[in-house]
């Protein structure tokens, strides 16, 4: 009965739940560059990343994402370019993203500064043909045309220290607006500490603050745990109760796989709870010149 997926939909507008413009919280670990637009000018290496979401789980016409990234830093400068592709499927709607990242990195005398800028094709379809004539009508009151297509823009600094690192993005630079959705300006704000524990083990604690259109701020912390660059394991707590871990595993020099799950108390509010799990595959390759220390923080959230 497709009246349940249209109550899916209607629930994921009413609680912000936009994949091309608020990735789901886990997505950030395993690739930053959704968070932080000059992220890929901080790693020397070309890293490409397949990751499948699948978000509330047990809930019908759950919003489910299949996502491709990838970053190649050019060796003979600072300059980096990356790329991203996302779709999700929400119940009747499919949102599909495809976005180019420049960035370019400064190495300074005991830092790396990086500047970066995003620009992304958005489309929104909503597949009514199975619905019936009054879940039409229904669909027809939240919006005459639902199908919409956008740019959005994004820019956005990254600071990196020997053991700490800054990053600030803005999203939704340009103006947009539809019948139902219009994206507004909203920032991302990243701050971490990387502390070597043993010759082996490392921990890294970050920090974010995400301002959303609808929910205000929506802060989270991290921990992640690295033995011998090759295991990385993390808890993730966000300020709207989600509790989520994450494991990353180099299996090779240039391969790696992860995972992670989240609890989500929020999800429906007082209603109900629900589990996100993602996977990911993943292919790196260092570029042949070695850069000096300063910029070499390889950021432990993958």
């Amino acid at each position: 009965m497709k009246k349940i997926f249209l109550s899916a939909l209607l629930l994921c507008l009413a609680l912000n739940i936009k994949a091309q413009q608020e990735f789901h919280t886990i997505m950030h670990h395993f690739v930053p560059q959704l968070r932080q637009v000059a992220y890929s000018a901080t790693k020397e290496e070309v890293n490409l990343t397949l990751l499948y979401c699948n978000q509330w789980r047990g809930i019908e016409g759950n919003p489910q994402n299949t996502l491709f990234s990838g970053h190649y830093k050019i060796r003979s400068g600072g300059l980096a370019i990356g790329a991203i592709a996302n779709q999700e499927k929400c119940g009747i709607k499919t949102n599909s993203m495809a976005e180019l990242i420049f960035s370019y990195g400064i190495n300074l005398k005991n830092s790396l500064l990086a500047f970066g800028i995003g620009s992304s094709f958005n489309s929104m379809k909503w597949d009514i043909s199975d619905l019936s004539d009054e879940e039409v009508r229904d669909l027809a009151s939240l919006s005459r045309t639902p199908d919409c297509r956008f740019l959005s823009f994004r820019t956005g600094l990254y600071l990196c220290f020997d053991n700490f690192y800054f990053g600030a993005t803005v999203s939704n630079l340009n103006k947009f607006k539809s019948n139902f959705y219009t994206p507004k300006p909203h920032g991302y704000i990243t701050s971490g500490y990387k502390a070597q524990l043993t010759k082996k083990l490392t921990l890294n604690i970050e920090g974010n603050v995400q301002t959303e259109q609808f929910t205000g701020y929506a802060p989270d912390i991290s921990a992640i745990l690295a033995s011998d660059e090759k295991l990385f394991a993390g808890l993730s707590y966000r300020a709207e109760k989600n509790i989520g871990f994450h494991i990353k595993v180099n299996f090779s020099r240039h391969l790696y796989v992860g995972a992670a799950y989240e609890h989500a108390a929020n999800a429906l509010r007082k209603s109900h709870t629900a589990s996100t799990f993602e996977f990911i595959f993943g292919f790196r390759q260092p570029v042949k010149n070695e850069p000096p220390a300063s910029w070499d923080n390889d950021r432990l959230l993958f």
